[in-house]
């Protein structure tokens, strides 16, 4: 019927839990799926009450039994179960050991661990021994595995631990020694392959009495069908669109989408299918989520757990703007609802902090005025950790941990909603197998605490109960000894199915080879690549199998396996991709004539913020104009760093403003004797340093040194360059009000040159690229100096372009001025005859044309410059929408 699905759970496997025996699952997925679907299978049956079912993962099985050996006394009670944390923090222990020996960076082991602990747990699992590993090293990395391998058997058995292949063997000895209770009936379900390691302890469990058996999962004969997409992408969005059609149609069914590369590809993957399965689910997220996700983010990823340790690295330091920024913006912190307009004051008051080094004391001050129950938790949860020098356990430091996080108010006063919830368990979960870590770690500092709280939640892969009714989006993996409804396998292609041989990298190939394991081999990959393919056609009802025919730039071809499948893949195209919902509404809409709705027309003489930039946006960008001259938008500020181009420009800026207005320099720099100049430039540079670069550490003592040193250097630099332009007088800094059209501006001029015949010439400093041309076009891209031209009856105007060995001169004026250094407007425009009259009259009629378009509303985004449109302005221009319309 519809709505009803298919259980996993066959007679063989019922017949097992009947009779109070256990089944043994190869993924928690698997358990968890199994478990459902017993408890289904009794309520169907007319039961009210009915026993657990023991179904569970290979590890936690070990582990209920590494419990019961430990209340027992048995050979591997006596021996501590290492969590999987504990020993990867033993490799990194030995690796980082072996680096110190070998002069090698301590920095590798970080990378080393997982690749080490993973090429031991393959060996364990598939005999290879470590004498084996000594005897075939044929390569450099290969001996230094077995020298880390060594080191860490070692360290084991010093320490009298297990860690998880080492328990099973231990395990395995205790059965078949009879020294632990076996049920009577084990069922192995998904177990393929079958390691040495598993094969040795399933004999031990039989050699004790237990009855085992290899269970299958449901078959069943499947409708398949095989489609051709264009690329990637189309490719989810028609599996979405399938998965969304098969839920409308039976709510309860099993319904999955397998997923290559599942773990890299996850965020993407998921919203892919959220657009289809929950429009809108950005601004409005549905109650109950339509999809689980079998692989993707580690703890470490999720909101509720990032927050806790950002406030955990922050209360132990004085937090960078990076840092500060995202604890005031989280929300799982105690008064984050209520105080959100004073962090949000601190933040931009945060960005604006000169050379972005932020003083604690000024911090704490300004906190404690904006947002004083944050400032209070900050300097309670401060007081807590202490002093940075000391050591001490890691169940120490957890029991801290724990309080500093009360401190702040983790996780919030606002309730959780299931993922979250969920996700701040696994955090406490994990603070206690941290606390378990005294033995490995032993006493550490505050650092070496949060380095090693962080690197176990990044690498401890967390997946949240999800809706059971819902769409699963599984990996290849997660998917074995599963039974759906209706399965869609992304990803049939040739470099897949079957996929190129991938040994260890630190295990010998021939070892590997000898062993069995799939993975090292072509032959014996292909061949457990056809038993996975072939179990997964039966798995389902129904079954689609889609490839791309393109992944980024690269062309694809379709698996040979498919042609196995008995469907005629024979002149196999590719479909058109079916929209998603936003898309097909708009496309399917209806136009609708609307009354314009011009803005009003700017009123003439109505002043206009931001001076000639305003004219220049106009010209780039006229929606972006609108944006910032009539609503005031502001993007907001990056947050500023040491010596950035813009901190360097304002820094020569303001050094030449205060040494122009001495009475000794007006007459230009050239003309101010040298030691004369030196004694005004060390009188004045300290106070225009600190205006930018306050003197507080050593780091910012030492740019102020390199500042000083390049500004000098440029203003001897600038003197060389006025001595050939024989006298005049400097007016710095001067403010002109000015009208164009509709418009009135506020203006600044940063220098005006007055020759002794009374001509001037109009100079702006650049420190950054400037484009000469930029003055020519059809549209002003850079209006500044016309401006200026315009409204101040000069006879010349130039750019000074501060590089790092010399000012180079780009200006245009009348040759009355007798300047080599300037174009004629002739020369510049590439006009005959043009003189600077008619240079200025062009520039007017330019510049009153983009002050009637601002002053008329104009909204237009040039589609073939859309950068001054795009960023944070996005939301507003729309400059994306016409993008994604087109495609």
């Amino acid at each position: 019927m519809p709505g009803e699905r298919v259980l996993a759970v066959t007679p063989a496997i019922h017949d097992i839990l009947a009779d109070g025996g256990t089944v043994i699952t190869a993924t928690h997925r698997l358990a968890r799926t199994l478990r459902l679907d017993w408890d289904r299978s009794q309520a169907m049956s007319g039961l009210e009450v009915w026993p657990s079912a023991d179904i569970l993962p290979l590890d936690a099985w070990l582990r209920r039994n590494w419990d019961a050996a430990l209340v027992l006394g048995t050979p591997a009670g006596t021996r501590r179960l290492l969590a999987e944390e504990e020993s990867r923090l033993l490799w990194r222990r030995v690796i980082a050991a072996w680096a110190n020996r070998n002069g090698r960076g301590a920095s590798e082991a970080g990378v080393l661990v997982p690749l080490a602990s993973a090429g031991w747990r393959l060996a364990e699992t598939w005999g290879i021994s470590l004498l084996a590993l000594q005897d075939a090293a044929d390569s450099e990395d290969a001996r230094a595995f077995v020298s880390w391998a060594g080191d860490y058997q070692r360290l084991l058995q010093e320490g009298q631990w297990l860690d998880t292949t080492g328990v099973q063997q231990a395990l395995a000895a205790d059965f078949a020694a009879g020294l632990l209770p076996v049920p009577r009936r084990i069922g192995w379900l998904a177990f393929d392959p079958w390691p040495p390691a598993h094969a040795a302890l399933n004999r031990a469990l039989t050699h004790a009495g237990c009855t085992t058996v290899m269970l299958a999962p449901a078959v069943t004969r499947a409708a398949v069908r095989i489609l051709a997409c264009p690329d990637e992408a189309d490719e989810l969005v028609q599996a979405a669109v399938w998965a969304r059609q098969r839920l409308d149609e039976s709510p309860g069914a099993a319904v999955a989408v397998i997923v290559p590369e599942l773990g890299q590809r996850a965020a993407a993957v998921r919203r892919s299918f959220l657009h289809i399965l929950a429009p809108g689910w950005q601004l409005h997220p549905p109650s109950v989520p339509p999809l689980s996700l079998s692989g993707g983010p580690v703890l470490a990823d999720y909101p509720v757990v990032f927050a806790a340790l950002r406030l955990l690295q922050a209360s132990s330091t004085v937090p960078d703007f990076e840092l500060a920024s995202q604890i005031l913006r989280s929300i799982y912190s105690a008064s984050a609802t209520a105080e959100q307009a004073g962090r949000a004051e601190l933040e931009l008051w945060l960005r604006n902090v000169p050379a972005g080094h932020i003083d604690s004391e000024q911090l704490y001050a300004r906190a404690q005025r904006l947002a004083p129950r944050f400032a209070s938790s900050f300097a309670t949860a401060t007081d807590l950790l202490g002093e940075q020098g000391r050591r001490l356990l890691p169940g120490e430091w957890s029991v801290l941990f724990t309080r500093v996080l009360d401190a702040h108010g983790w996780p919030g006063e606002r309730g959780l909603d299931s993922e979250e919830f969920q996700a701040a368990a696994a955090w406490q979960a994990l603070l206690q197998t941290f606390a378990g870590c005294d033995e490995v770690m032993g006493k550490v500092s505050l650092p070496a605490a949060l380095a090693s709280i962080e690197t176990m939640a990044r690498e401890r892969p967390f997946v949240p109960a999800a809706n059971p009714q819902g769409l699963q989006l599984l990996s290849l993996e997660e998917a074995a000894g599963q039974r759906f409804d209706h399965l869609w396998i992304c990803g049939m292609t040739a470099d897949r199915w079957p996929p190129p041989p991938h040994p260890h990298a630190l295990l010998p190939v021939q070892l590997q080879r000898a062993a069995g394991i799939p993975a090292a081999a072509p032959a014996t990959l292909q061949a457990w690549t056809e038993r996975r393919f072939a179990r997964l056609l039966a798995a389902a009802d129904e079954v689609v199998l889609s490839w791309a025919h393109q992944r980024e730039d690269a062309e694809l071809l379709m698996s040979p396996l498919l042609d196995a499948c008995g469907v005629d893949t024979a002149g196999l195209a590719a479909v058109p991709a079916p929209c998603p919902d936003r898309k097909y509404v708009a496309r399917t809409a209806q136009l609708e004539t609307v009354p314009l709705d011009p803005p009003p027309v700017w009123p003439v003489g109505q002043q206009l913020r931001g001076g000639a930039r305003m004219l220049s946006l106009q010209a780039a960008c006229p929606a972006r104009a609108f944006i910032e001259g009539r609503l005031h938008g502001k993007e907001l500020r990056r947050p500023t760093q040491p010596l950035d181009p813009a901190m360097r420009g304002n820094l020569l800026h303001r050094l030449l403003e205060r040494l122009y207005r001495q009475e000794e320099c007006r007459q230009g720099l050239c003309t101010v004797p040298a030691d004369r100049l030196s004694e005004l430039y060390a009188a004045l540079i300290d106070r225009v340093l600190d205006e930018c670069l306050p003197p507080s550490g050593a780091f910012l003592q030492r740019l102020r040194e390199l500042e000083r040193a390049r500004l000098w250097s440029q203003l001897l630099v600038l003197v060389a360059r006025e001595q050939a332009w024989g006298s005049f007088r400097v007016e710095t800094e001067t403010p002109r009000t000015i009208s164009i059209g509709a418009l009135k501006l506020d203006l600044r001029l940063d220098r005006i040159d007055t020759f002794a015949d009374g001509a001037q010439l109009v100079i702006d400093y650049k420190t950054g690229s400037f484009k000469p041309k930029s003055w020519r076009g059809d549209r002003l891209a850079d209006c500044q100096l016309p401006l200026y031209a315009v409204s101040t009856g000069c006879q010349g105007v130039a750019v000074l372009q501060f590089t790092p060995s010399t000012v180079l001169v780009h200006g245009v004026g009348s040759p009355a001025l007798g300047l080599d250094c300037l174009k004629t407007p002739e020369k510049y425009f590439e006009e005959p005859g043009l003189d600077w009259s008619g240079a200025v009259a062009r520039w007017r009629g330019q510049l009153e044309l983009l002050a009637a378009e601002f002053a008329a509303g104009d909204f237009r985004v040039d589609p073939s410059a859309t950068s001054e449109a795009a960023g944070q302005y996005a939301v507003l221009t729309g400059v994306y929408a016409g993008a994604e319309d087109s495609e």
